[in-house]
């Protein structure tokens, strides 16, 4: 059961060109045990009626202008125009795997100190062999939640987070500012700040959305190039957390156990894994398009904006708290 004060929710999902994906987005959100309060859709101009069809299926639309969307502007945007005291952040195509989703996220910002929780992703029924893999890699099937002492022991980990489901508390949000405009990774950014001022930081394995991407080399090597861009810019995460690397490694290892069943995927992992990594360097060597950040950076109450990140990891889940 969710506290009475959880229960004014906001689910928020920025939109470009999603009229294939809202019907099966808004049916899963739906038949949830947890109602929202209200679904909030922020579109960049869509050319294919996704505003019209978003209103048709009950949500609240802002719009904005596609050259003005921004992975963490756009979502400060939308958060600041909510009307629920809990903000649900979901990506345009991912869908609810099952009723008690939303329930079982939002129910972990009850806990004590946690600010924001985020929920599993699992390849959707005809992905490829190695992005199921990944999202097996990244997202477990254990919860766990986790603070700023536990940088020592799983390193980069610690701040790993997604907005494709994740859910916070607007009061913390407030409290740090919302998202900055950022090339990648605003959610990473959110989860470094919130472990910095004492927050926690929830992986809420019960709550499952469908959600993956099968890139082109081409738009893996751009999606790892603004990773890196994030750290250059950000470069205060990695001294408080560690190396992305070491993630690296642990990502080697785990898919190594599992393709050594499958040898066929091996040279597609490698290659995979090789323009991931170039990518990333090179995001880090040209450094951010934009000023460096510092960690309480705020917002102008002007500036607009959205994102996705990535740090890989198998670490050991073990003792958790709960």
């Amino acid at each position: 059961m969710v506290e009475e004060g959880l229960k004014q929710i906001s689910v928020i999902i920025p939109t470009l060109n999603a009229g294939k994906d809202l019907p099966g987005l808004f049916e899963s959100l739906s038949i949830q045990t947890l109602k929202p309060r209200e679904i909030l859709v922020v579109d960049s101009s869509s050319s294919d009626g996704t505003a019209e069809l978003a209103r048709e299926l009950g949500a609240r639309v802002l719009s904005i202008p596609q050259e003005e969307f921004n992975h963490g502007l756009t979502r400060t945007l939308a958060g600041k125009s909510a009307r629920g005291e809990v903000l649900v952040y979901l990506t345009q195509d991912a869908r609810l795997a099952h009723p008690e989703a939303l329930e079982n996220l939002v129910s972990y910002l009850a806990r004590d100190q946690v600010a924001m929780a985020y929920g599993r992703q699992i390849a959707p029924p005809g992905s490829s062999p190695l992005v199921a893999l990944h999202r097996l890699f990244n997202y477990g099937d254990r919860s766990y939640i986790l603070s700023y002492e536990d940088r020592y022991r799983f390193g980069l980990r610690t701040v790993f987070a997604s907005n494709s489901f994740a859910g916070y508390r607007r009061q913390a949000l407030e409290r740090i500012g919302w998202f900055p405009a950022l090339p990648a990774s605003e959610d990473v950014h959110a989860a470094a700040r919130f472990l910095k001022m004492g927050y926690r930081v929830a992986y809420v394995a019960t709550a499952c959305v469908y959600h993956a991407h099968d890139l082109s080399f081409r738009e893996e090597f751009v999606r790892y190039l603004n990773i890196g861009r994030f750290y250059a810019a950000e470069s205060w995460i990695l001294e408080e957390f560690g190396h992305v690397e070491g993630e690296g490694r642990r990502y080697l290892f785990f898919a190594l156990k599992h393709l050594c069943r499958h040898p066929h995927l091996l040279p597609a992992f490698f290659l995979r894994s090789l323009v991931r990594y170039l990518g990333y360097r090179l995001g880090l060597l040209l450094g951010p398009k934009t000023p460096a950040l510092s960690q309480s950076s705020a917002l102008p109450p002007e500036e607009r904006g959205k994102a996705d990140s990535f740090v890989g990891n198998s670490f050991n889940k073990e003792k958790m708290q709960f």
